[in-house]
């Protein structure tokens, strides 16, 4: 009468379904025994090993501006790149001037004030302006900028130019 109910993680699950889940922890609690803990390497650590890959979006113009030392004035090479940090589209590299070791931050794109006084970079707000008039959205982007070996844009950063780009839209039709 009293029929035995199973649960795994908090939800209630079959027999059978637990007791393949039990079997298949015990295998993986030996196999770490035998092999120890997985280690999942550091990102900003296993970056600082790799060279920056794929190609990248920029404004020529605005790039070529920035590349020259903020301390001593001589001319930056984007082979001294020691970080990128990226916002969507855009770029920001940090370059380690040759002759005075100082580190110099170059944009690869211009920037504007955005909703509640954040920089959004204009290759991005250009990029989802261009994306949603074309009918497409974030997966169509991604798949368009994966094939051209650009590094994709978070979902986040789609949607926050989204709402931007969306507010200068609905502007511009109540004005017409």
């Amino acid at each position: 009468m009293g029929e035995e109910r199973y649960y795994w993680k908090g939800k209630r699950v079959s027999e059978k379904v637990y007791d393949n889940r039990v079997r298949q922890s015990k295998v993986g609690k030996s196999i770490r025994s035998v092999y120890g803990k997985r280690n999942i390497p550091n990102l900003k650590e296993d970056f600082k090993n790799n060279e920056i890959e794929g190609c990248r979006v920029m404004h020529i113009e605005t790039l070529a501006h920035q590349m020259r030392c903020k301390k001593c004035a001589s001319v930056l090479s984007l082979e001294d790149i020691c970080e990128e940090k990226r916002s969507g589209l855009a770029s920001i590299f940090y370059i380690t001037c040759k002759n005075c070791q100082s580190l110099n931050d170059v944009h690869t794109s211009k920037h504007h004030k955005g909703a509640g006084c954040r920089t959004h970079y204009d290759t991005n707000t250009k990029a989802v302006l261009g994306v949603l008039n074309g009918g497409m959205g974030h997966t169509h982007l991604n798949k368009f900028l994966s094939a051209l070996n650009i590094p994709e844009m978070h979902w986040n950063t789609f949607k926050t130019h989204e709402k931007e780009v969306g507010k200068a839209i609905e502007e511009s039709s109540q004005d017409s």
